[in-house]
């Protein structure tokens, strides 16, 4: 008797762990035509953002700021932090347009990722994403990412998403 109890909660279990979930649509799942998202990922072109190294911001936030920024703008705000071991990144405004994300300034460390960019239509969307550190440093820093792409891009405004914050510039 123990055997046959034994096999028939073994036969369950398994049973119950080989279904394929995966098949199952929610209800509130929207339907989507297949044509349709060809098109969308058609019209969708990766686009390479290069980090910009050795630079500190001059400008003071008190939110989150996104910026598209002309050389004019560049060296107003942002200075070399030349040390022993880092090389500066040189922009070369004619080839090159920047981008930058400044933070408030913090005594937590604090990580600023560009997750994801890529071009739909004129518009270039750049994702990126803010890890914050939870133990506090004995002085404070001002997180900054900042950043190029290729200036030849046929683009007419650039969007900047975080989570549900959506920034979007003109590109003149």
């Amino acid at each position: 008797m123990k055997t046959i109890l034994y096999f028939a909660i073994l036969s369950l279990l398994v049973s119950a762990c080989g279904q394929n979930k995966s098949n199952d649509i929610p209800k509130s799942a929207p339907a989507v035509n297949a044509s349709e998202s060809e098109n969308d990922s058609q019209n969708l072109k990766n686009v390479e953002l290069t980090d910009v190294d050795g630079y500190f911001s001059t400008k003071r936030v008190t939110s989150p700021e996104v910026m598209l920024l002309n050389e004019t703008d560049f060296d107003k705000y942002f200075h070399p932090a030349k040390t022993l071991d880092n090389v500066l990144t040189i922009i070369d405004f004619d080839t090159q347009k920047a981008g930058a994300i400044i933070l408030p300034e913090t005594k937590n460390d604090v990580t600023i990722s560009l997750d994801s960019s890529y071009l739909k239509g004129r518009t270039l969307n750049i994702i990126y994403s803010i890890m914050q550190e939870s133990d506090e440093r004995s002085f404070t820093i001002t997180p900054v990412k900042v950043f190029t792409f290729d200036a030849s891009l046929n683009i007419d405004s650039v969007a900047f998403y975080n989570g549900d914050s959506i920034v979007k510039f003109a590109v003149k």
